[in-house]
């Protein structure tokens, strides 16, 4: 009472601010969970987006990771590439045993088995493969193995249809060109040659079919021109010569051969003479490559040596057409019939 006398309303106004106090002490607490509970939230959702980022990181690796099947065809692409047919054969078994066919395997098993000498299963293969993405490779095998059946006629007709579908690839515009010419077509073979010839200017088969169709057409100068640009040593150049003369001995074929007819041995070894990217090249002694080799897509490793281009002036002599002789006794560029190895 003596308090009220001597202050009076002190106790009136100490009342409200203890409650004052207490309700901002209650604020702050409040703040301070609010805020305690924004700042788990925020460290749990950066937790969720790293995992989050984690988990497609392990998913891209595991996209681009290459699966068992992705591998054993890599292999099957290997040894095609380095020319191992059997290994090819057997890897592209191993394939179709766990994983079955695909479009891809099954073009570079055909060509495998075409070049161990199992030529039916091969074309049986490939004749499965022209309505795919690799119909170009299957028309292709398809006219080398009829080449080999020496069904000639046949052979210029799928390796057309191959070109139409890759205009621009040189190998196969080579072994039209030399299926031309066993046809009797030197004015089509000098086209489809000359188009090689650029395209892929460092070819040894190119060059070589090259330098036949010149001696064929009686352009010897040429042909010598030809070959001496291109490195060609002796050993090669006179293969190249026996060539012509044996093409010029022999009739063209120009109607197909019935895969029955009996076909007569030839004179020399197979594999001596062949010009075809199916087989071992005719020009199998040039000078050394100092030149990156490209990418063609069947014989990678025949090359010229790192002399000059010869396709500027001997490509226009070859796919000119062929010059009518007035002398009855000159040799008639005439093309044998069989397509050897």
């Amino acid at each position: 009472m003596k308090l009220k006398r001597i202050f009076p309303g002190v106790a009136t106004r100490t009342v409200p601010r203890v409650a004052l106090i207490g309700l901002a002490g209650l604020a702050l607490s409040a703040c301070s969970a609010l805020r305690s509970n924004s700042a788990m939230e925020l460290i749990q959702h950066q937790q969720e987006q790293q995992a989050m980022m984690r988990s497609a990181e392990e998913a891209a690796d595991r996209k681009n990771m290459p699966t068992q099947s992705e591998m054993l065809l890599n292999r099957v692409r290997e040894a095609r590439h380095d020319e191992r047919y059997f290994a090819v054969v057997a890897y592209a078994r191993q394939y179709i045993r766990q994983y079955g066919h695909a479009p891809e395997l099954d073009a570079l098993y055909a060509e495998g088995l075409m070049e161990t000498g199992q030529e039916a299963q091969s074309q049986a293969l490939y004749a499965s493969l022209v309505n795919t993405k690799f119909a170009a490779q299957a028309h292709h095998g398809l006219g080398l193995l009829a080449a080999r059946a020496h069904r000639t006629a046949e052979a210029v007709k799928e390796l057309t249809q191959a070109v139409s579908l890759q205009p621009a690839n040189a190998v196969y515009l080579s072994d039209l060109g030399y299926a031309q010419m066993l046809a009797g077509d030197l004015d089509g073979a000098g086209l489809s040659l000359g188009q090689a010839a650029e395209l892929a200017p460092d070819d040894a088969r190119t060059l070589s079919n090259m330098a036949v169709l010149l001696l064929l057409r009686n352009q010897s100068d040429n042909a010598d021109a030809l070959m001496r640009k291109a490195g060609f040593q002796d050993d090669a150049r006179q293969r190249i010569y026996a060539l012509a003369a044996k093409l010029r001995q022999e009739p063209a074929a120009t109607t197909p051969v019935a895969a029955s007819a009996p076909v007569p041995a030839p004179e020399t070894p197979a594999r001596a003479t062949s010009v075809m990217s199916s087989g071992e090249p005719l020009v199998s002694s040039v000078a050394p490559v100092t030149v990156d080799p490209p990418a063609p897509a069947r014989h990678p490793d025949a090359l010229v040596s790192s002399a000059a281009p010869v396709t500027s002036s001997v490509s226009a002599a070859v796919s000119a057409p062929a010059p009518v002789s007035d002398d009855a006794s000159s040799p008639s560029p005439l093309m044998h019939q069989r397509l050897v190895q």
